[in-house]
């Protein structure tokens, strides 16, 4: 099946170390859940953003022929937007990252980057990608079957449920790191979904439900066409990263495939917006 290309803007068409909240929720089956809504931003999100919201995609990859969420599964805890990184100063840069649980190589080569050494971002790289800046929150991936309609994400569109039966909508909502035109499939989204725990340990939070709702501006898949999908009332089972090292292979955390097909090589698409090229 052949990706989407869609060029045109909406309008010329008519046409991503917060804790665990371990305080919250309760007995799912003797109370109504918990449902935890961040304060809204009280001021305009990042212009460069706005970029990621202009509804371009090009041969973005359909999946299969229904539109659906694949997976929503806990990535990284509290290591997302971690304040007073530097190229500055490696080994303090070093430290705040190993405390905030992120991972940590050696770079090698002429003038690494920061983004050589750690996949944790800053704040303020946070909010270019974002809208808004955070600090120590969590990232998760929820993945779909088709690609997403830009304009169209916000963190209010998902509802999470959590294994203690809390229900928490995310912080913030985009498809970043996956921003060229022929990925975003993928929504990420920032937010305090659990603990490092694995399931089965005692005080284990992590994310069981994730469900598209109606936060009034409906969040649009796109199929061939292009053809639109509202996708509330899509939901999945969600998971978790953090799995215990003795879990026998097959249930094991992680990444898994979970779809895949033959197609014919084209780079059409293959490039991010000017101002994410290289990041």
């Amino acid at each position: 099946m052949k990706g989407v290309y869609v060029s045109r803007p909406l309008a010329a068409l008519a046409v991503g170390l917060a804790g665990g909240l371990a305080g919250c929720g309760g007995d799912s089956n003797s109370s109504p859940p918990e449902t935890v809504t961040p304060e809204p931003p009280s001021t305009e999100s990042t212009a460069t953003s706005q970029i990621l919201r202009n509804d371009v995609l090009v041969q973005a990859e359909i999946w299969e022929v229904e539109p659906k969420i694949y997976t929503a599964n806990l990535a990284v805890v509290g290591s997302v937007g971690i304040p007073g990184m530097s190229l500055d100063d490696l080994a303090r840069t070093e430290q705040l990252v190993r405390m905030a649980g992120g991972n940590w190589s050696h770079a090698t080569g002429a003038n690494p980057t920061l983004g050589s050494y750690t996949s944790s971002p800053g704040p303020d790289d946070v909010a270019g990608a974002f809208g808004y800046p955070a600090e120590y929150t969590d990232g998760l991936p929820i993945v779909f079957s088709w690609p997403v309609l830009p304009s169209s994400i916000n963190p209010e569109d998902f509802l999470f449920t959590l294994s203690n039966g809390t229900q928490v909508t995310p912080q913030l909502a985009s498809f970043g790191p996956n921003v060229d035109y022929n990925e975003r499939s993928t929504v990420v989204v920032f937010g305090s979904f659990g603990n490092r725990l694995s399931p089965g340990t005692p005080g284990a939070i992590y994310p069981v439900k994730v469900e598209v709702v109606d936060d009034g501006t409906p969040l649009q898949l796109v199929g061939p066409g292009p053809r639109f999908v509202n996708a509330v009332g899509m939901s999945a089972q969600a998971g978790t990263s953090y799995g215990h090292p003795l879990d026998a292979p097959q249930d094991r955390a992680g990444p898994r495939l979970v779809a895949a097909k033959l197609t014919r090589m084209s780079n059409i698409g293959d490039i991010a917006p000017p101002f994410f090229v290289g990041a």
